[in-house]
């Protein structure tokens, strides 16, 4: 269960996600426990051409190729970029499908949720659109947001301060994970946390704290 924070301001963005690997149900012979344990996704990338970034939950696969699909097709800006995505994804669950089935005999979709966040022009101000797909579904979803959303939603159980620091989302990243730990122990997630920040004109990551080890108090600001 990966854990995608997102926040979204007129003049920035913020992203905090996990690293952790998992692997779906239907392949767990494919790989032992104690083998996969410790291994690192790439939930989150950065498309500084046209001032972006890409986050997934779900189905990595799925997500690789639709990056892919959107790196070849060379959109002018994020809004263009958004019109090309919901048929990048139908493509890219159908690729998904079959390069799985291939290459492990899995013919399986756990469901995605995959979101792009970065400078609207049309807007003027940053946005993030969110596709989600479950398994019963037959397509995506698309929802535009334009202040936070918050993976798994905790927010729905309690109330939640807007993770818009370094210490607000690692604090709200830690109470996921132990959401998470108590009420699906099957799913992995944890690791690292990163944060990706964009503004006009820049983009970075930066890791904010190793999951897997207790939170430290923050040091006192002078």
């Amino acid at each position: 269960m990966s854990i995608i924070n997102i926040v979204v301001q007129k003049d920035r963005a913020l992203i905090g996600a996990d690293t952790l690997a998992g692997y779906m149900a239907e392949g767990s012979h494919l790989t032992g426990g104690s083998e996969y344990r410790g291994r690192h996704a790439g939930k989150l990338s950065l498309l500084p051409q046209f001032n972006a970034a890409l986050t997934h939950r779900g189905d990595g696969l799925l997500t690789s190729i639709a990056r892919l699909s959107l790196e070849t097709a060379c959109p002018y800006d994020f809004d263009d970029a958004v019109e090309m995505m919901p048929p990048i994804l139908r493509e890219a669950y159908q690729q998904a499908l079959i390069v799985r089935e291939a290459r492990t005999g899995i013919n399986a979709f756990q469901g995605a949720e995959i979101a792009l966040v970065g400078w609207s022009p049309h807007y003027s101000r940053f946005l993030a659109v969110r596709w989600q797909r479950y398994p019963t579904q037959q397509d995506f979803e698309e929802h535009y947001i334009d202040d936070m959303v918050l993976m798994p939603e905790i927010d729905r159980v309690q109330a939640v301060e807007a993770p818009d620091t370094d210490a607000k989302m690692e604090k709200l990243v830690r109470e996921q994970l132990a959401w998470a730990q108590r009420e699906h122990p099957e799913y992995a997630c944890g690791g690292r946390l990163l944060m990706a920040e964009l503004r006009l004109g820049s983009q970075s990551v930066r890791e904010l704290a190793n999951l897997d080890e207790a939170a430290s108090e923050p040091a006192e600001r002078t």
